[in-house]
């Protein structure tokens, strides 16, 4: 893709859209912003972007803007606006961050999504890669964003991302060569308007992939596991509840690793993390490491030294022998579902 002179509008001026104002600038590109938040709200950081040579419109989205750019970026959560509705319908591309990022990046992606995990699996995943000797990043809604690496990136660097399904609704081509899909469960339904646009978003992560790519599906989730069949990809499969091959699997106090042979990772009961749901998501994270070579003993011991992520079933306090934790990033029924469980 050349963006060289390309009218390029990217919606929304948070961490993400200011990473692709500098990778559009960069390279070249005819850069606009459309931020809805008022002059007022916004700061220095008007007047910052336009000593670069960023237009910058705020208070409200202009239909014109839409009308006449080239390509439309909208940044990780921007609603389907009407303006962008408008701008499909005349012709104009609209894709996400990743999907841009994609298009320049070198190195391979592992690319994390799902209901409820996503940052905890991310991160344990690149701890994991990192201590195996390999040259990782982590990026996307955890980390940096994938753009800001590709003008960096080398054909030896592995990009752990966290992928969301705003991010997933506005790509074409982006494929990675690991994806984990943790979970479904309906959230955001705010932005999706209906469960089923939901699902469709995350399923586009799983059903991008080719004959070598890998894919890592939750077998005790029926909306998971359904998807082994919709490509060409190889499956990889992790459970609480049984024995899988390959993949990776609890037997009673074990987490085990399983491919052609078994082999005992990590007892249950060493585990910092508490849960049912973060047994999945080490299942997950290991899976990623033994897939790219890491050997078990390598594997375990960031899994051992892993605490977990700040407001993410968080102890915080005990206070007259009553513990009390954090759990503010359960935003879903699920997942506080599964946060209370995990004291039975």
């Amino acid at each position: 893709m050349n963006l060289e002179g390309k009218r390029v509008l990217v919606v929304g001026l948070g961490s993400t859209g200011e990473a692709l104002c500098n990778f559009l600038l960069h390279h070249g590109a005819r850069v606009k912003v459309s931020e809805k938040k008022k002059p007022e709200e916004m700061g220095q950081k008007i007047s910052s972007w336009e000593e670069k040579g960023v237009a910058v419109e705020t208070g409200k989205h202009d239909q014109k803007s839409f009308m006449e750019a080239d390509l439309i970026v909208p940044s990780p959560g921007v609603p389907w606006l009407p303006e962008l509705e408008a701008a499909r319908a005349n012709g104009v591309k609209i894709i996400s961050e990743i999907e841009l990022a994609y298009k320049f990046l070198k190195g391979k992606i592992v690319g994390i999504t799902g209901s409820n995990g996503k940052s905890t699996t991310a991160t344990l995943t690149q701890k994991i890669l990192e201590e195996g000797g390999l040259k990782t990043y982590l990026a996307g809604n955890i980390g940096t964003p994938l753009i800001s690496f590709v003008d960096n990136s080398e054909d030896d660097h592995i990009y752990v991302t966290e992928i969301s399904s705003f991010q997933l609704e506005h790509i074409e081509e982006f494929r990675v060569s690991i994806s984990v899909l943790l979970n479904i469960s309906p959230d955001h339904l705010d932005w999706h308007l209906s469960f089923a646009d939901y699902y469709e978003a995350k399923k586009k992560l799983i059903v991008s992939q080719r004959e070598h790519d890998i894919a890592i599906l939750n077998r005790d989730d029926p909306l998971v596991w359904a998807l082994k069949e919709e490509g060409e990809f190889q499956v990889y499969a992790f459970s609480r509840n049984g024995k899988v091959s390959p993949g990776c699997f609890l037997n009673g106090d074990w987490i085990v690793l399983s491919n052609k042979e078994e082999e005992k990772l990590i007892k249950t009961s060493v585990i910092p993390l508490l849960g049912i749901h973060n047994q999945e998501n080490i299942m997950a994270s290991a899976l990623v490491g033994h897939i790219l070579g890491i050997p078990p003993s390598r594997i375990k011991e960031p899994i051992k030294n892993f605490r977990g992520l700040e407001h993410r079933l968080e102890k915080v306090a005990t206070i007259r022998g009553v513990d009390f934790y954090d759990d503010s990033k359960a935003t879903n029924v699920d997942a506080t579902s599964k946060s209370i469980q995990s004291f039975d």
